[in-house]
């Protein structure tokens, strides 16, 4: 009897193993048709990848594809899919505790709102952004998320676009980012005119 729940529970592992692997390279498979500028058909690979990973109940795994797969639903113009799935992705990172990630997807969810012309849902989801980068000393993200609020304030017509822009400079030009200063002191001086 020990011998049989010994085998089963090898079997059971080594049928996991066998699909993360499976998911890993269904998961590269979407990055090189995304790489190769077909995203549209990187949804199918990283939907699969995403319900293996689910299936074995591997957050981090699952986590990861829920970060990718909203890209390719921005990229067909699918928001109202790139938004869900990046709050489930969102929702994911907090869980398994990487703050690092669940702010990138909050960014994410943001700029497909944005794009949505839901404005102030963007707000929102930038400035929990903003938060949680500040709070773990994210520099580069935090001017990000800096940015990500001035291109709504931007899309709004909100003059307050051109103070977030000069914020957002200024965090580049101190985590040593030049190129990325220039770019948001142009959409600064863009906004004056």
């Amino acid at each position: 009897m020990p011998n049989s729940i010994v085998y089963n529970a090898r079997n059971i592992h080594l049928e996991n193993v066998d699909k993360l692997g499976e998911a890993e390279a269904l998961r590269g498979l979407a990055d090189v048709l995304w790489l190769q500028d077909e995203g549209s058909q990187a949804g199918t690979p990283f939907t699969k990848a995403l319900q293996i990973l689910t299936e074995i109940g591997n957050k981090k795994g699952k986590a990861d594809a829920l970060l990718d797969l909203p890209q390719v639903h921005q990229y067909q113009r699918d928001y109202g899919q790139a938004i869900a799935s990046f709050s489930e992705a969102a929702s994911t990172r907090k869980e398994i505790g990487d703050s690092r990630g669940a702010a990138s997807a909050l960014w994410g969810l943001a700029e497909a709102h944005r794009l949505q012309g839901e404005y102030d849902q963007a707000l929102e989801s930038h400035s929990k952004a903003l938060q949680i980068r500040t709070d773990i000393g994210d520099g580069k993200g935090t001017a990000d998320s800096w940015l990500g609020l001035a291109n709504v304030r931007r899309d709004q017509e909100n003059g307050e676009a051109i103070r977030l822009y000069e914020r957002a400079a200024a965090m580049y030009e101190e985590i040593g980012d030049h190129e990325a200063a220039k770019r948001a002191r142009k959409e600064a001086a863009s906004v004056r005119q």
